[in-house]
């Protein structure tokens, strides 16, 4: 599963800064070319870089091959790992871009590079009739975005914090926990937790939310890095109570604690994580086809999230899923948007108070 971490963003900037050789994987070369999707046929092959594993297999069962068959286009997966945006930003730097759709982490990194355009209309008119208000922005349509909210297992918790307060609050909610080790993430829960209403969070107090997380520490028994780990330390009961992916938390619920509970009052979600098309292109005219594609069929949407237990942006998913899954997922819940270009603008000062937190 991918990571939405800062780290991503980080490492993938770094590796522009270094300049270290792109991604590997195919080279083949991509047909179309059009600037967009109103003028000639879509065709040849578009290179898509994204993060491997069920989320890519599932990507070419749902989304690839039917696409495929539909259009003749072909798509080329490009497994990127931690940061499917790294090769993006490296070709972008040596001027040879080869990618075209970019399963991006944080949009507004590479918006901020002016490496992307806006959808052509015809793949606006789409997506704004088809999608959810809060599931796309001009360049980006929204894809597997995770939220993070409080998991609990009762059985090691005796009374269950429902909301950041409670989990902050180690006296009248004692017990063992876990933090997913992304700054703004944890920042973002501990300032809410110390009064900060949610729409006040960014600009982020950086300071004041250090402060905040120096009180829960001693409770803090695990900074989980990955969803794996997440998933972990809540099955073999090293923690009770967890601030943490929702799609990892619903899958120890189906698999291994059936009473884990889920608490959404707090949670965040990003607004610019998704598909998007690099301005250089080579195949644009594919690429907002492929686009235009997914954001038109709703049912291969959901068969996508029922694989995944990721949400997709069809206005139809919570219908078109079943309901154990539809109420795991942020499309059901109040979620508070993470202000991503903030995050983008502040990613070393945010990694820098971090890694001191964490080590001191």
């Amino acid at each position: 599963m991918r990571s939405r971490s800062a780290w991503c963003v980080a490492a993938a900037t770094a590796a522009l800064a270094i300049g270290v050789a792109a991604c590997g994987g195919s080279d083949e070369s991509s047909g179309g070319g059009a600037a967009s999707s109103g003028g000639s046929k879509p065709s040849g092959t578009i290179n898509v870089s994204t993060w491997g594993g069920v989320w890519t297999d599932l990507e070419k069962k749902y989304f690839g091959d039917p696409f495929t068959k539909d259009t003749g286009v072909k798509v080329n997966y490009q497994v990127s790992g931690n940061s499917p945006m790294a090769p993006a930003l490296l070709q972008a730097q040596s001027g040879n871009v080869k990618l075209d759709v970019i399963d991006a982490e944080n949009a507004e990194v590479l918006r901020s590079k002016n490496l992307l355009d806006n959808f052509p209309s015809d793949v606006m008119n789409t997506i704004k009739s088809t999608s959810r208000p809060d599931a796309f922005k001009p360049y980006v349509l929204n894809l597997g975005s995770t939220a993070t909210m409080i998991a609990c297992n009762p059985a090691v918790m005796k009374k269950c914090p429902t909301n950041p307060q409670e989990f902050f609050d180690t006296k009248n909610f004692p017990g063992p926990r876990a933090i997913t080790n992304t700054s703004y993430s944890a920042m973002q829960f501990a300032l809410e937790a110390d009064g900060v209403a949610p729409d006040q969070v960014y600009p982020m107090d950086i300071d004041r939310a250090i402060k905040k997380l120096e009180q829960v520490k001693p409770s803090v028994k695990v900074w989980p890095a990955s969803g794996a780990e997440q998933q972990q330390v809540l099955i073999d009961k090293t923690v009770g109570a967890a601030i943490m992916w929702n799609g990892r938390a619903y899958v120890v619920k189906r698999d291994n604690l059936p009473n884990l509970k889920m608490y959404w009052d707090g949670s965040t979600v990003s607004q610019s994580d998704g598909l998007v098309v690099m301005k250089d292109a080579p195949n644009k005219a594919g690429a907002y086809a492929y686009i235009k594609w997914i954001a038109d069929h709703a049912q291969n949407q959901a068969d996508w999230t029922k694989g995944i237990t990721y949400p997709t942006p069809t206005k139809q998913l919570l219908d078109l899923v079943p309901k154990d899954i539809a109420a795991a997922l942020p499309a059901a819940h109040d979620v508070n948007q993470q202000d991503d270009k903030w995050i983008s603008d502040n990613t070393a000062q945010l990694q820098n108070a971090w890694q001191g937190f964490l080590a001191g």
